[in-house]
């Protein structure tokens, strides 16, 4: 009709009256007041199922604000918005908005109107932030001549990347003076999450749902990178990666230890069920989270590099992982500690993910002081099934005798006393040994092994480690990341020495006596973090963050109670 608005993937270009009489389409009679809307030619090619057009009654234009040369608007309708803010009905920590507010009016009541502006405007900066973030760091200008959002009253899912078109529920886009904090932030992780799949989804696509890992994997990384630069542009700031921490890895790693786990990189072909089933927390989280191992292993401003040479050589066309990691390769410094660590590898970036991609579930990383020497050894983690065989394990339980699995491990490990030592390495086999001088079981010993917990990988320390991990963070060397880390791994394996216990004597007796020991000391240990982290001297929201985990860790395994402290 006439009076309609239109979205598409690019500009309208014009529109006209219909001269043709009313006719019956499909089973669709056209109105007699039809219009001909034409828009311009994208001049790029874009993958079909991301285009599409809109068609809104009385909607209006909001917030609109240039970034990068490209304007960012939301088109809605101010009668949705109305109810949907005024008319809230999510439980308090989730509210979409106040509780009470203008009653849904005419069309172009002002009241209504002037209400719907103000609740697009957080979302609009948002986007306008990721947009330019994005555009500054990849180094390769979207062709796009507009970036519109699109709040709709009910979708599949809370956002969908459509080229230049971004569409997400309008309860995940609308902020009122009352919404939390917890829904703020999850308003602005989807805005950020659909605006990077502008560049990876839309302009490089993955050549097949094999690959679904790098557009989702990747997005869901990337929110967090950009969630958290937008607090220095004046942004809200929300403890991004404690909060990736402790809900994305958390449950990556609660997944991928199940026994219904698979491997990220999965082999879909035309099967539409298996593809859907695909979009899980496996793709999304691991694959997050092995991206950030990997931009932690070579450095953020290398990684940085290797996306836009990726986005340079394979805008416009579908590109695989393998293309990636190529990419990323031809980036790395020949001087860097990555570089020295993977001396002699033809293709190390590939080596180093291949496996983490390819094989299902994650290692327990194992750490053994000795005068002079630290020991690292791996194996399997898996968590079984109620009645089956679990164990740290080596492919043993019921199952048949099989090759052990293994992962490369990259580790930066920071040790000392009051001079600290930095050792980057990979670690390839089951064990590795790395010197450490006489000062290790000293007294002012230090130690950190998972650097910003980055590591896709649960830790167990023997004793002298442990010390060495409390002094760590009594003397401010340990991050609140790796403070939150070390509870997380604590929590993994008591959780898993609970089930095994529960099990009965036998499957106790699958464990190596030390993992056993291990599992056991973890919660003796997660109270005594608790006490560190309370009397530790840090501050700031990202600690009161850490602690408060570490707490909820101990309440989870009912260690304490939940009012037992002021957190």
């Amino acid at each position: 009709p006439g009076g309609s608005t239109v979205a598409s993937v690019t500009p309208l270009e014009g529109r006209s009256v219909s001269r043709e009489p009313p006719r019956d389409v499909r089973g669709f009679r056209s109105p007699p007041d039809a219009t001909n809307f034409s828009f311009e030619a994208t001049g790029f090619p874009i993958p079909s199922y991301v285009w599409g057009f809109w068609i809104f009654s009385n909607a209006q234009i909001y917030a609109n604000t240039a970034a990068s040369g490209i304007p960012v608007r939301t088109i809605a309708m101010p009668p949705h918005f109305a109810a949907a803010v005024g008319g809230a009905t999510s439980p308090s920590n989730d509210a979409v908005g106040p509780k009470s507010g203008p009653a849904p009016g005419s069309d172009d009541s002002d009241e209504v109107i002037d209400t719907c502006v103000a609740c697009c405007e957080y979302s609009n900066d948002w986007a306008a932030h990721a947009l330019a973030f994005f555009s500054e760091r990849f180094r390769v200008p979207l062709p796009l001549k507009k970036l519109d959002f699109l709040p709709l009253p009910s979708l599949n899912g809370l956002g969908m990347e459509n080229c230049a078109s971004i569409t997400t529920l309008e309860e995940y886009f609308l902020v009122g003076q009352d919404t939390s904090p917890r829904r703020r932030r999850r308003i602005a992780r989807l805005i950020c999450h659909e605006v990077s799949h502008q560049w990876y989804g839309n302009l490089v696509t993955p050549r097949s749902f094999d690959d679904l890992w790098i557009k989702e994997g990747m997005a869901r990384f990337l929110e967090f990178v950009a969630l958290e630069a937008g607090a220095e542009v004046g942004l809200e700031f929300f403890n991004s990666w404690g909060h990736f921490l402790s809900a994305v890895y958390a449950e990556a790693m609660a997944a991928d230890a199940r026994p219904s786990h698979h491997a990220v990189i999965q082999e879909k072909h035309t099967d539409l069920s298996s593809i859907l089933a695909s979009f899980d927390v496996i793709t999304y989280g691991k694959g997050a989270s092995l991206l950030r191992m990997l931009a932690t292993t070579i450095g953020m401003d290398t990684f940085w590099e290797g996306l836009h040479v990726y986005t340079v050589e394979f805008q416009g066309a579908c590109a695989s992982c393998k293309d990636l990691f190529r990419c990323m390769q031809s980036c790395i410094d020949p001087n860097s500690q990555f570089a020295r660590a993977t001396e002699g590898a033809r293709t190390p970036v590939l080596d180093l993910m291949a496996p983490w991609l390819t094989q299902a579930g994650f290692p327990v990383l194992g750490v053994e002081v000795e005068a002079g020497a630290m020991r690292f050894s791996q194996r399997p983690f898996v968590v079984s099934a109620a009645g089956g065989s679990g164990a740290f394990d080596d492919g043993g339980g019921d199952a048949p005798p099989q090759q052990p699995q293994l992962w490369p491990v990259p580790l930066r490990v920071k040790h000392g006393g009051a001079r600290l030592r930095e050792d980057m390495f990979v670690m390839q086999g089951k064990t590795q040994v790395i010197g450490t001088g006489p000062v290790a079981l000293g007294d002012d010993w230090r130690l950190v092994v998972n650097e910003g917990h980055s590591g896709f990988f649960v830790t167990l320390y023997d004793e002298p480690s442990w010390l060495a991990l409390l002094r760590s963070v009594r003397s401010g060397l340990m991050t609140d990341l790796e403070v939150a880390g070390l509870a997380l791994d604590f929590f993994f394996v008591a959780s898993f020495a609970r089930q095994l216990t529960a099990h009965g004597a036998q499957k106790l007796a699958a464990l190596p006596p030390a993992l056993y020991a291990g599992a056991h000391r973890s919660l003796e240990r997660l109270q005594q973090l608790w006490g560190v982290v309370q009397e530790a001297p840090a501050d700031g929201i990202a600690w009161d963050h850490a602690r408060a985990y570490v707490k909820s860790v101990l309440v989870a395994l009912d260690k304490i109670d939940a009012a037992e402290s002021t957190l």
